[in-house]
């Protein structure tokens, strides 16, 4: 019977240190649990901020589609005010052609005026001219006829 128990002791001894090395494992394990949970901890952490980081570029991203929006009207008003300008340029080089072509048929209808009073101006002059010696003329005739009355 000592045997058997002995046998039996031997055998609670084995079960002990087997437990004893279950528990060892499980504490390893409860330990490497702990270790995955703060591990996921951190990580779930590292994602909120780099979720939050993704939000802020998303945000900043739009600011910046917003503004390219914004300089695209922007350029696109100025291109129409330039194609604005662009045409009211036309409009008045071809107002000052008209001006200058106007002007010098002015000049070439003032130059041919000019001309006609010359001519005019130079006509009466001799007519002048005559009369004055034709006055002369007879002045002299009349002096000249009132000496001979006296």
């Amino acid at each position: 019977m000592e045997k058997i128990l002995n046998e039996i002791l031997s055998e609670i001894k084995t079960i002990n240190q087997r437990l004893e090395n279950l528990e060892t494992g499980q504490s390893k394990l409860e330990s490497d649990v702990n270790e995955l949970k703060e591990g996921q901890k951190k990580t779930n952490e590292r994602l909120s901020k780099l979720e939050e980081g993704q939000t802020n570029l998303e945000n900043r991203m739009s600011t910046l589609e917003q503004g390219q929006s914004n300089l695209e009207k922007r350029m696109s008003t100025l291109e129409q005010r330039q194609s604005n300008l662009e045409n009211r340029m036309s409009t008045l080089e071809q107002g000052q052609q008209d001006i200058k072509d106007h002007l010098l048929a002015i000049e070439a209808k003032n130059a041919e005026r000019h001309l006609e009073i010359m001519k005019k101006l130079s006509r009466d002059i001799e007519f002048i001219k005559h009369k004055e010696f034709k006055n002369e003329e007879d002045i002299f005739n009349i002096k000249k006829n009132l000496e001979i009355i006296k």
